[in-house]
């Protein structure tokens, strides 16, 4: 659940950092781990590692802060408003749009027969799978 923040994050900015290095301040020890090494024993925060991975082109690293320290995300977590906004008065006032594909992480675009889940993007090739079972 701590990776899924940094996860939007990616998705939502990634576009912009191309070609950069990232570096996340996380106060969560175990999401800095799975960050910096891109392994967890969890099939599903293995999705979200790749999803990472693979959403643009940088390179991303993670480094602990202290939970003392992190005040603004904490104020988010625990959707306490008016500590956020007397912490980040400069923090816009338009919420960012997540796109529903976002929420896919983990989920198979295409199932294993020749019916797509979604459709294909515009322009982009499309083949017959067939069900080998």
């Amino acid at each position: 659940m701590e990776l899924f923040p940094i996860y939007l994050a990616c998705v939502l900015w990634g576009p912009t950092s191309s070609g950069k290095r990232i570096l996340m301040w996380c106060d969560n020890q175990s999401v800095v781990a799975i960050i910096n090494l891109k392994h967890s024993k969890s099939p599903r925060i293995m999705d979200l590692v790749h999803s990472i991975t693979l959403i643009n082109n940088f390179t991303i690293s993670a480094t602990q802060i202290l939970g003392l320290d992190n005040a603004i995300a904490d104020s988010l977590s625990r959707f306490q408003v008016d500590r956020f906004w007397a912490l980040a008065p400069t923090a816009s006032l338009t919420p960012c749009v997540v796109p529903p594909s976002a929420m896919l992480v983990g989920k198979p675009l295409y199932n294993n027969t020749s019916m797509p889940l979604l459709p294909p993007p515009q322009g982009a090739p499309t083949r017959q799978v067939k069900n080998i079972f």
